[in-house]
């Protein structure tokens, strides 16, 4: 009796998985979002290059990049047969570092703008006395101010000739510096009479003295 070596077949590998037509459907368009999306953060790199931002160019850069490979791989998910499920595992990948890429970006800058406020705030409310406020003039408040002033000016006006209809017609209100030099010339002309002389009553001619007449 000879022995039979019984020859095992060769392992067959297990069946791959293949999407639909309505499930390819969905993964084409979330592709298609993929690759706008991937095409605006290059656009925001040329932004950063423009403004000179080297740490704006590194993020957008990297997560576009990673946007754009995940995109293609789910294209793969569609176009391709036999490889779905490694390509739709490829595509999370790359959607995964893009994610993580931005949380840590957006961490660190909501960290900075943490500490930024309340350094502010510390400064205002500790270190710095606060500042009054003048109130500021309005538009309101500056016309009632040339309201005023327009009624001071015309009761003056109106003060000013009140006054003019007072005085006597045909003389004009005398000035005080005029009145004052008159009551001086007076007193110095009444100095310099002669001592016997008697000054005429106001308003009545003096008396004519004999050998003053003019010949006839």
């Amino acid at each position: 009796m000879t022995n039979q070596t019984v020859v095992a077949p060769p392992p067959t590998a297990p069946p791959s998985y293949e999407f639909s037509k309505t499930e390819n459907s969905t993964i084409s368009r979330a592709a298609t979002w993929a690759k706008a999306l991937s095409v605006m953060f290059f656009i925001s790199t040329c932004v950063q290059v423009v403004n000179l931002n080297i740490l704006g160019i590194l993020v957008d850069l990297a997560i576009g990049v990673t946007f754009w490979k995940g995109a293609n791989l789910l294209d793969a998910v569609v176009t391709t047969e036999d490889d779905d499920v490694p390509n739709m595992l490829g595509a999370l990948g790359q959607l995964q570092t893009a994610f993580t890429i931005r949380i840590i970006i957006t961490a660190i800058a909501a960290a900075i703008g943490l500490v930024v406020s309340v350094g502010f705030f510390v400064q205002y409310e500790f270190l710095e006395e606060p500042v009054a406020d003048t109130p500021a003039v309005t538009v309101e408040d500056a016309d009632a101010d040339a309201d005023e002033d327009e009624d001071a000016d015309e009761d003056e006006a109106e003060a000013e000739a009140e006054n003019a209809e007072v005085a006597p017609a045909g003389t004009a209100p005398a000035d005080s510096a005029a009145v004052e030099g008159a009551a001086d010339a007076a007193e110095a002309g009444g100095a310099e009479a002669a001592p016997g002389a008697d000054a005429a009553p106001a308003g009545e001619a003096a008396p004519a003295v004999a050998g003053d007449t003019p010949p006839a």
